[in-house]
C-alpha cells in the first residue's frame, strides 16, 4: 500500500490516525497487564480459570493489535469509525474474559470506563455516546451471563492477613472474608491500571494539542505576513502605475527643451541631468513592477499574438487541472505581434 503524505491529507484524517497510533501503544499495555493478571491469578492465587480460552483471546488481542501497526505503519488514511471499531474490539474482549472470571462481580469490570473517555477524547461526539451504550450493554450482559469466580486454591495466609488489616476484617473471620479481601485488591490494581493508563492518554492528548495550537497560531502569523507583504506590493505597484504617466510626460518635455534649447550649454546640462533622473525613476518603476509580477509597457517585449493566447491558457491551466480546455485560434500566419 502506497504511504501518503501527511501535508495531503484533511486535517481530521490526521488526527485519527494519530489516535490510532496512541491505541495501539495503550493496546500493548493491555494485552500485557492481562497475561500478567492470568498469570498471577492462575500461578499465584492458584485460582482454577479456563485458561485455555482466556489465553486464545488475550494471544488474539495481540495480533489484532500487530495488525493495527502494521495498518498504521502503512500511512493510509483512517476515519473517526475505525478508531471506533477498534475501541469496540477492545470492548468485546475484555468482555470475554470478565465472562469467565465473574463477570460483573469481577474488580477489573470498571475497565470498562476507559473506552468511552477515550472515544470521548479521541472521537466526536456521537462515538462517544454509541461508546457509552456498547459498554453499558456489555456490562448488563455480564450481569445475568458469566462463570462463576473460582475461590483461590492455595496458601493465602500472609496475604490473607495483609488484606485483613487493609479491609479491616478481623483475623478470626479472615477464612471466610479472603474472597471480599481478594476483590478489594483487584479494585486496588485495577485502579492503579485505570490512572496510569488515563493519565499517561490525557499527557499526551494535552502535549497534542498544545503543539496544534503552536503550529496554528505559526500559520496565523504567516498567513498575517504574507497579507501584509500582499498589501504592501499592491500599494507599490499602485503607485508605480500612478507614477508611469507624469514621468513620462517629464521625459518628452525634456526631450522637447533639448531639441528647442541645444544651443545654450548650460541648460543643456541641466536638461541632461534631468534626463538621467527621469530615467533612474523609470527603471526603479520597471523594477518595483517588475517584484510584483507585472511591467510596464514600455519594458515589456513583443510577443506574437498566438503565442501569448498559449502562454495564457498554460498559466491559466497550472491552477486548474482538472479543467478541460478545448482551443481552436483561426487566423493568418504569422500572427501580429502585440504586447500585452
Amino acid at each position: 500500500m502506497p504511504r501518503i503524505n501527511q501535508a495531503q491529507r484533511p486535517a481530521f484524517l490526521l488526527a485519527t490516525a494519530s489516535s490510532l497510533k496512541r491505541l495501539v501503544a495503550l493496546r500493548r499495555i493491555e494485552v500485557l497487564t492481562q497475561a500478567m493478571v492470568l498469570v498471577l491469578a492462575v500461578a499465584w492465587l492458584k485460582i482454577p480459570l479456563e485458561v485455555v480460552p482466556m489465553t486464545a483471546v488475550i494471544a488474539l488481542l495481540a495480533a489484532v493489535n500487530l495488525w493495527t501497526q502494521w495498518r498504521v505503519d502503512t500511512g493510509g488514511p483512517c476515519s473517526p469509525g475505525e478508531v471506533f471499531g477498534h475501541l469496540a474490539i477492545d470492548v468485546g474482549f475484555l468482555a470475554v474474559l470478565l465472562y469467565f472470571a465473574g463477570g460483573s462481580a469481577n474488580p477489573f469490570v470498571s475497565l470498562f470506563l476507559l473506552p468511552p473517555t477515550l472515544a470521548a477524547a479521541m472521537l466526536p461526539a456521537r462515538y462517544a455516546w454509541a461508546m457509552a451504550t456498547l459498554t453499558l450493554l456489555a456490562y448488563t450482559f455480564l450481569m445475568f451471563w458469566k462463570l462463576p469466580l473460582p475461590p483461590p486454591q492455595g496458601d493465602l495466609a500472609q496475604i490473607d492477613e495483609l488484606l485483613a488489616r487493609a479491609t479491616g476484617i478481623a483475623t478470626e473471620h479472615i477464612a471466610h472474608g479472603s474472597g471480599f479481601a481478594l476483590h478489594v485488591l483487584g479494585m486496588w490494581l485495577n485502579f492503579v491500571i485505570s490512572v496510569g493508563v488515563v493519565v499517561v492518554f490525557l499527557t499526551r492528548m494535552a502535549a497534542a494539542l498544545k503543539e496544534r495550537e503552536r503550529e496554528l497560531a505559526a500559520a496565523r502569523e504567516d498567513a498575517l505576513r504574507n497579507e501584509q507583504i500582499l498589501s504592501l506590493g499592491t500599494l507599490a505597484a499602485g503607485a508605480a502605475h500612478q507614477l508611469g504617466t507624469p514621468l513620462g510626460t517629464m521625459a518628452v518635455v525634456i526631450r522637447e527643451l533639448e531639441l528647442n534649447h541645444g544651443g545654450n550649454a548650460e541648460l543643456k546640462e541641466d536638461l541632461l541631468l534631468l534626463r538621467e533622473q527621469v530615467d533612474r525613476c523609470k527603471q526603479t518603476i520597471s523594477q518595483i513592477l517588475a517584484s510584483a509580477g507585472q511591467e510596464r509597457v514600455e519594458s515589456q517585449r513583443s510577443l506574437a499574438l498566438d503565442a501569448y493566447l498559449h502562454r495564457l491558457l498554460d498559466e491559466w491551466q497550472i491552477i486548474r487541472p482538472h479543467a478541460l480546455v478545448s482551443v481552436t485560434l483561426h487566423g493568418e500566419q504569422p500572427a501580429p505581434l502585440i504586447a500585452a
